[in-house]
């Protein structure tokens, strides 16, 4: 039996300056397609050129994110809301 189902291509993520070193490096691991922000690009180059190549943004900027929300460009923002928890479960395990 065959599958006629289109095969699903993964998007490339952009990332964003300020996201934790070797990020790049795990998420190639599983299987994506990375680039990075060069240092010092503007926000509104990167809504640009992830709009015009249909990229999904990684970033910590909370500005940023609203902006490529509003503007429907997917994108995943990591904030300390997201950190937080983890970082508080470990320090539990601290005795």
């Amino acid at each position: 039996m065959s599958n006629n189902a289109p095969a699903y291509h993964r998007p490339v993520l952009l990332l964003d300056e300020g996201l934790p070193y070797g990020l790049d490096r795990f998420l190639k691991d599983e299987g994506w397609d990375t680039e990075k922000v060069p240092p010092g690009t503007d926000d509104t180059e990167i809504l640009k050129l992830a709009k015009e190549r249909g990229l999904v943004v990684i970033t910590q900027d909370k500005q940023l994110v609203s902006r490529l929300r509003f503007q429907r460009v997917k994108c995943v923002g990591i904030g300390v809301e997201d950190i937080l928890p983890v970082v508080l479960e470990r320090l539990r395990d601290i005795k």
